[in-house]
């Protein structure tokens, strides 16, 4: 019996064992448990406020992209405006959430300048723009948290460029297509914010990136009235330069199958257009106005503010202009000071010199006489009249004006060279089609000078008003070789304005009057397509009594790299973000 009663307590030894051991381990996992739903709890409380502090990030960048892009009242069009306004955006406020510890701080690039990029792997590499970093910080705390954290802060460095527009050998806001007939280089970035239409009469050679926010095509743009050609086309992918034309005999173009993946194989990101995700670059213009009215006459009554920002004579230290009322060509400063157009002759104290005349001389493509109203940019020089910010705006009519005779024009005369005393350039805008006579900012000591007309109309140095009239026997005046380097920033007359007729294409940028072939003309600089004329609307037509074309010389200009705009440049924001961490 003893024995058994031993029995007895060793087994109630060994369940008071288990039990114990039982509780334990149940203990253990509700510990556990509880652990680890306090921190999954805390996880997804952290995963809220990192969200939180992302999404306050990101709304702070939409921020910064909305006052480049659209440039509301508190930027006004100037970089210092903008720079003060990034440096004063804020978060948003989130429910649930408080936001502390936001700051946006400069990190690079605070000293406004424009230079040239010089990281060999960045996309703008080579070409000037004011690069600027800024640093966004914002932390997020979950207000109903019961946990005793500080929440979660991120930081962001976002690249903002401004870049003005003449980093572009040609840009058009519109449809481009470029035909030439004789061969033809082109070294300078080509950009569309519409489709591009490339070929050529017998090669044409492109150095630089290809870039449309719609669609390329190998060929002639509907409506053109063109016939085609197999001549290549090659452009350049970084090493190479490589034909549109394949060994097959079709032409890689928007049209191709896997069009995407075989550009990017062929030329390595350098052709690239809607369908590899490119954007419009927006002008600094409100959306619902025709870019045209940059250059058109101030109307102090009806122009809103985002217009005076950016209209050419708003900003004009120096105003020329045919007074509508009296018929008088007057000029003032940008405070309505009047100023004389005559000064004394300085080798001849009894006589007097003009920095402006009228003349007139006929164009077959018009078919209108030209009522020029020309200022002689010598004898601007020479009377050392202030141009102040080095915006001069003229303007012989309004505008879509004149008879059905006669058609207005502003011509720059004695140009080839310009001020060395405006340090920021010159810029020269008209609303009327604007002609340019003779070389022009020619030499190795060119400066950066922008031009902007309805149209833009090169004349030789050989070109004599006398010889060009309306008769019956005129033969084109033959031309001679002339020098024309500036950005340039006009229209074009579109492709099927007039049913099915060519606009002359980008080789037809410049209009010319006279007999070119086998005529250098040699153009450093840009050219900005940014409107359709609307006072210079004749059709393109090419021979006869309009012109023969010359041996087009054309570069984009070194000159512009590494240097400030001219004064009233167009530009635009690219907004970059960068690498995020999180900050303890």
């Amino acid at each position: 019996m003893r024995y058994k009663n031993r029995n007895r307590g060793s087994g109630l030894l060994l369940v008071l064992f288990f039990g114990l051991v039982l509780g334990t381990i149940t203990a253990l996992l509700l510990r556990q448990a509880v652990f680890q739903r306090r921190a999954n709890a805390r996880f997804s409380i952290r995963k809220e406020e990192q969200n939180a502090s992302e999404y306050a990030l990101n709304k702070m960048i939409s921020e910064i992209q909305f006052l480049g892009t659209y440039k509301p009242v508190q930027v006004g069009g100037e970089i210092n405006n903008f720079h003060n306004a990034v440096l004063g955006v804020s978060p948003p406020r989130i429910p649930g959430f408080e936001i502390s510890e936001a700051s946006v701080t400069c990190i690079e690039g605070d000293n406004l300048q424009y230079a040239n990029i010089s990281d060999t792997s960045h996309e703008w590499y080579g070409y000037p723009a004011m690069r600027i970093v800024y640093r966004l910080e914002v932390r997020a705390r979950k207000k109903d948290s019961p946990f005793n954290e500080p929440g979660v802060k991120l930081r962001r460095d976002v690249e903002v460029l401004n870049i003005p527009l003449y980093v572009f050998g040609i840009f058009y806001d519109n449809m481009l297509e470029i035909w030439p007939g004789p061969a033809f280089s082109m070294r300078g970035r080509v950009h569309s914010n519409s489709d591009i239409w490339l070929g050529s009469g017998n090669r044409a050679d492109y150095y630089e990136r290809i870039t449309s926010a719609g669609n390329i095509f190998h060929g002639r743009a509907p409506k053109s009235g063109q016939s085609g050609g197999d001549s290549p086309v090659y452009i350049f992918n970084g090493s190479e330069l490589k034909n549109m034309r394949q060994s097959d005999g079709t032409w890689l173009d928007s049209q191709a199958r896997n069009w995407v993946s075989r550009s990017m194989a062929l030329w390595n990101g350098y052709v690239m257009d809607k369908a590899h995700g490119l954007k419009p670059i927006r002008l600094p213009i409100p959306s619902y106005q025709n870019p045209h009215t940059l250059i058109e006459r101030a109307d102090p009554v009806n122009d809103e503010p985002s217009l005076r920002d950016i209209k050419f004579e708003y900003k004009a230290d120096l105003k020329i202009a045919r007074d509508p009322r009296t018929n008088a060509i007057v000029a003032s400063d940008k405070n309505g000071n009047n100023l004389l157009l005559t000064y004394p002759d300085p080798k001849n104290p009894n006589a007097t010199k003009s920095i402006i005349k009228e003349s007139t001389f006929y164009n077959y493509r018009e078919g209108k006489t030209i009522r020029s109203l020309d200022l002689n940019l010598g004898n601007l020089i020479e009377s050392g009249i202030d141009i102040g910010n080095g915006i001069i705006y003229i303007s012989e009519e309004p505008s879509g004006t004149g008879g059905s005779q006669t058609q207005p024009a502003v011509r720059i005369l004695n140009g080839s060279r310009v001020p060395a005393t405006l340090t920021g350039g010159l810029s020269i805008a008209t609303d009327d089609p604007l002609y340019v006579q003779g070389d022009f900012n020619a030499g190795a000591n060119r400066r950066q000078v922008l031009l902007a007309g309805d149209s833009i109309n090169i004349l030789s140095n050989a070109w004599n008003d006398a010889r060009q009239v309306n008769s019956a026997s005129f033969s084109l005046q033959r031309a001679s070789a002339t020098e024309t380097n500036a950005i340039f920033m006009a229209g074009n007359v579109g492709t099927g304005k007039y049913g099915t007729h060519y606009s002359g294409g980008a080789e037809n940028y410049f209009r010319y009057l006279e007999n070119w072939s086998g005529i250098r003309h040699t153009f450093r600089g840009s050219m900005l397509n940014l409107w359709e004329s609307m006072t210079a609307l004749g059709k393109w037509v090419y021979g006869g009594k309009h012109y023969e074309a010359p041996n087009r010389d054309w570069y984009w200009d070194n000159v512009l790299g590494g240097i400030a705009p001219p004064p009233g440049m167009l530009s635009f924001f690219q907004v970059n973000p960068l690498q995020w961490d999180i900050v303890p």
